[in-house]
């Protein structure tokens, strides 16, 4: 009996052993898509305060949480423990990881790229607003957007551009 336990366990510990090394090599986004999280998803949605962290951090690069906290408190003062459990969330959202410092300060470093957050984030609006039809946003952002003339020509200038491309041109 006491052989079987010792293999059950030896066997439970391996599992163990793999499930860490499975998870560690799976939250390593930055050697392959930056633009997907762990496991080849999407990333995360982030909140309105995650992202306004997310904004400092891809703007300073690496930063400890009192840093972001300084480079915040022109347009939105927070408590440093606020910060500290908006990267907490973040981390678990696999799109912020700590760097390695000689010294006690935690360093936090974005491991998604901001156009891969913007994009989610954008498909996620077309989703919800607009049924997924891009056509139904730029309509809207037509009627409604506000738009002065640099930005319709702009506009204009893209979409004559994509056509273009996706006619061989």
């Amino acid at each position: 009996m006491r052989a079987e336990e010792e293999t059950a366990s030896a066997s439970a510990q391996a599992v163990g052993e793999a499930r860490r090394t499975d998870g560690a090599r799976r939250s390593n986004v930055g050697g392959r898509d930056p633009g997907r999280r762990a496991g080849g998803r999407e990333p995360a949605i982030l909140t309105d305060l995650e992202t306004e962290v997310m904004q400092v951090l891809w703007k300073l690069g690496t930063a400890t949480a009192g840093e972001m906290r300084e480079t915040l408190a022109a347009t939105r003062p927070l408590a440093l423990t606020t910060v500290l459990t908006v990267l907490g969330k973040l981390r678990e959202k696999k799109v912020v990881r700590l760097v390695p410092t000689i010294g006690r300060a935690m360093k936090f470093r974005a491991v998604v790229p901001r156009a891969a957050v913007a994009g989610r984030s954008l498909r996620g609006l077309l989703e919800r607003f607009f049924n997924g039809s891009p056509a139904s946003l730029m309509a809207h952002l037509v009627k409604e957007g506000d738009l002065d003339d640099a930005e319709m020509k702009e506009i204009r200038r893209l979409l004559s551009n994509s056509t273009k491309e996706g006619d061989g041109k």
